[in-house]
């Protein structure tokens, strides 16, 4: 699964092929998307970039798409949409496989699959996702599979530091750990952010405040900030980020959820660092992001995290609540986050 492969053939300007394209990190895969789209249609478009629907046509038309000459051009594009690994048996992976066996060196096939719709991770060769893998196996032989994974902190803060110089705007390392922080690690969110404090920080250097001022903190980020509050007992501050949050409409499962998987990270995290694992191993072994992995190990240091079975507890009890009591639902969560920031006082 090679993006080095990708960049190469987008670089040599020959792009043919077949690429298929998954995993988590939208942002970045809808950028190669795009630029394979630019490479490989340069001409009529209507006509040479086709788009080839798996939910509603069949192989056979699949090899019609593919076959046929471009129109007044020298390439052409098809685009697999909804053909979903998964669903095919043997027979149908077989077919799909044969067709892309003979893909023509004017047309380029490309498939783009969000991390919902396809997990290259969990292919297997046996029982009834056997045509999954045949299907994948197909494409590795005759074309390039890249799995565009969640970036690391590290490389969200060498791309976001690029924009801001681009924009004349200056920022510290310091301030955009908080920025991602702040945000999440979603480049789109983080780029249209990075947008709006170039726009108001023009001709300086942005501050925290300045994020705190223009940026949306994300839901991950106010729960674990009221999270920390509730650890240190802090009730106003715990009660005014979920004020914040019941202010702004944000659904009563989303917090309670959101809650739960911060408690429940923690716990992972935690049980990893007793046994003396790296910061990337235990990303590695529980599929937190490794930044996430990070900044919950210097709060499990900092604090008595002996809350932690507690408040999976009182989570599940309020997600009881929630699914069977006509008690207000935020009712039942100021109830929880009193219980879980009164732990050991």
């Amino acid at each position: 699964m090679s993006l080095d492969a990708l960049k190469k053939k987008l670089k040599e300007g020959i792009i043919n092929g077949i690429f298929l394209l998954c995993g988590s990190d939208e942002y970045t895969k809808d950028y190669y998307a795009s630029e394979i789209r630019k490479k490989a249609c340069t001409t009529l478009p209507e006509f040479n970039n086709i788009v080839f629907d798996g939910q509603k046509s069949t192989p056979a038309e699949l090899i019609a798409a593919i076959d046929g000459y471009p129109y007044m051009s020298e390439t052409k594009l098809v685009e697999i949409k909804s053909l979903f690994p998964d669903d095919l048996n043997e027979k149908t992976a077989e077919e799909y496989s044969a067709v892309l066996a003979e893909v023509p060196n004017f047309c380029t096939v490309l498939i783009k699959y969000s991390s919902e719709e396809f997990d290259p991770k969990k292919v297997s060769s046996r029982g009834k996702k056997k045509g999954a893998a045949n299907f994948i196996e197909s494409i590795k032989k005759n074309g390039i599979i890249v799995d565009f994974e969640t970036p690391t902190t590290d490389r969200l803060i060498t791309w976001a530091a690029k924009h801001f110089t681009s924009a004349g705007v200056k920022v510290q390392q310091t301030e955009l750990r908080y920025l991602i922080d702040y945000c999440g690690s979603d480049m789109y969110t983080l780029y249209s952010e990075i947008n709006k404090l170039c726009m108001y920080c023009k001709g300086r250097s942005v501050t925290k405040d300045d994020i705190d001022n223009v940026c949306c903190p994300n839901t991950v980020y106010r729960v674990f900030d009221m999270t920390k509050a509730m650890t240190e007992g802090n009730y106003t501050h715990a009660f005014k980020i979920f004020d914040s949050l019941k202010f702004y409409k944000t659904e009563p499962v989303m917090i309670l959820g959101t809650l739960a998987k911060l408690i429940s990270d923690l716990s992972i995290i935690k049980s990893g660092a007793d046994a003396g694992m790296s910061s990337i191993r235990i990303a590695q072994g529980s599929g937190i992001s490794e930044w996430q992995v990070k900044k919950n190990l210097d709060f499990l240091r900092k604090n008595d995290v002996g809350f932690l079975p507690l408040a999976a507890k009182h989570c599940l009890d309020a997600d009881i609540k929630l699914k069977s009591s006509s008690e207000d639902p935020y009712t039942v969560l100021e109830n929880l986050v009193a219980r879980i920031s009164s732990y050991g006082r």
